[in-house]
């Protein structure tokens, strides 16, 4: 399946006020006022090929500061990272084609910057081993599904200071 960019235009996640856990669904739009006049926008690749979890992430990364390209496999999201576009990559482990893993190993062994990208797997694999695998394919970070909101923006968040040029910071950041 081609690669499409689409407009973030989807609704927000439900949450549940109890635990702040990802369900899907609509719910009221983000105030835009909430990304910082300024704030670099980050690129974000999504691979993800199950439709549910790709409307729930869609619908978090609607938010303003994020721009957002799809890949439904691991050998569609090898081909958007060599392009060099992207600053992230929230990659799935079991993909159409090669799998997450396998996908990051590719990524990491391209030439130039483009395999330094920051890779978070973004999984419902609860096995014991899951996160090391991760880590020894080349992701930096792991998130598990179901997730909570708040813990991925933290790590998008992470991934947006990085990209700000160290003269760009602000004292004591």
């Amino acid at each position: 399946m081609p690669m499409t960019r689409v407009p973030t235009i989807s609704p927000p996640p439900r949450t549940d006020p109890g635990d702040g856990r990802c369900r899907g669904g609509s719910a009221t739009a983000p105030d835009p006022q909430d990304v910082a006049a300024g704030e670099p926008q980050i690129s974000v690749l999504l691979v993800e090929d199950n439709p549910m979890s790709l409307r729930v992430l869609q619908a978090v990364l609607a938010r303003p500061g994020y721009r957002t390209e799809i890949a439904a496999g691991g050998i569609e999201a090898v081909e958007a990272v060599a392009r060099g576009e992207h600053d992230v990559v929230l990659m799935d482990l079991r993909l159409p084609g090669i799998d997450g893993l396998e996908a990051t190993r590719r990524i990491r062994a391209l030439p130039g910057p483009q395999r330094g990208v920051h890779i978070i797997a973004v999984t419902a694999e609860v096995t014991s081993d899951v996160e090391r695998r991760c880590r020894e394919a080349g992701m930096n970070d792991y998130l598990s599904k179901p997730f909570r909101i708040a813990i991925l923006e933290g790590k998008l968040a992470a991934v947006r200071k990085s990209a700000i040029p160290k003269d760009d910071q602000p004292a004591g950041a």
